[in-house]
């Protein structure tokens, strides 16, 4: 049945000129849309939202997976999805896409490569899980390194590595975390008024007394690009409860990476968003 399942996938795709913001933000699209789709997806149907490997969040049902996507597609205006290559699985198929995504007031889309693996069983939709890493979707496929885009996926891009980092940051993991900086890194926090940091020393002491003032400390990814020549950028929320208080601090923040030989020479963090964006736009266009 994995060529019937191929094509169910396939088929539940929208297509690459459907913006799908307004597909699940408008209530009369989405109950038409909804009603369409049901027959092909059990009713215990799983879809697992990307970004946050090893904590996701679990949504239930078709109502699931429009609270999955309204999360994902929270910061842009419109978004829409191009097939780039459908992978058959036998139960699972692997799904890779181009995603646009384009912001309130920017006239330009940002391009995110993304990936999913979904899973079917007697010819109905039971699980779809959506990663950030194309890595990550293969493993979870069983694809391992039998194709050729597999192996290619093995090797690291800057979103799969500002992920690993994140990972380390929430094991509290400082030996991990400073393997991924060069030895005369920066840590610019001065748009946020907390200051700079200059080599692993630094940035580790930082580290250290910034997570260790913490009783409960969680990270989650919002937003991962990599913009090319040697840049990426990401929006993060930052939860926590600090030594001694019972109260929840969360911050959100974006941070514009510049890497060198697959590790971060200076990164820069900003809790103005839209400030971040437009400077990793123009070191992109800087480096070039």
């Amino acid at each position: 049945m994995s060529k019937e399942n191929v094509e169910l996938v396939t088929n539940l795709q929208p297509a690459a000129d459907v913006d799908i913001a307004e597909l699940f933000r408008n209530d009369d699209i989405w109950s038409a849309l909804a009603d369409a789709i049901a027959p092909f997806f059990r009713p215990d149907f799983e879809s697992v939202a990307p970004g946050v490997p090893g904590t996701e969040r679990v949504h239930v049902g078709l109502d699931g997976l429009r609270a999955a996507w309204l999360e994902w597609i929270e910061p842009w205006l419109t978004y829409r999805t191009e097939i780039e290559q459908v992978i058959d699985a036998g139960d699972r198929v692997l799904l890779l896409t181009h995603d646009y995504g384009r912001r309130e007031g920017v006239a330009q889309e940002v391009k995110v490569d993304g990936s999913a693996v979904w899973t079917v069983s007697d010819g109905k939709i039971v699980r779809a899980c959506f990663y950030t890493a194309r890595s990550e979707a293969f493993a979870a496929a069983g694809c391992g390194i039998l194709t050729d885009m597999a192996e290619e996926s093995r090797i690291p891009d800057l979103v799969e590595l500002g992920e690993r980092i994140r990972e380390a940051t929430v094991r509290r993991d400082l030996d991990a975390i400073m393997a991924f900086f060069t030895a005369d890194a920066v840590w610019d926090a001065s748009p946020m008024g907390i200051g700079t940091f200059e080599g692993q020393a630094a940035i580790r002491g930082f580290w250290e007394d910034w997570i260790s003032s913490y009783e409960d400390f969680e990270l989650q990814t919002v937003e991962a690009h990599d913009l090319g020549n040697g840049v990426s950028f990401g929006v993060a929320v930052q939860r926590g409860r600090l030594l001694g208080s019972s109260g929840q601090l969360e911050l959100r923040y974006a941070a514009v990476n510049e890497w060198e030989d697959g590790k971060i020479a200076r990164i820069t963090n900003y809790t103005d968003i839209d400030e971040a964006r437009a400077a990793a736009e123009r070191l992109t266009q800087e480096r070039a």
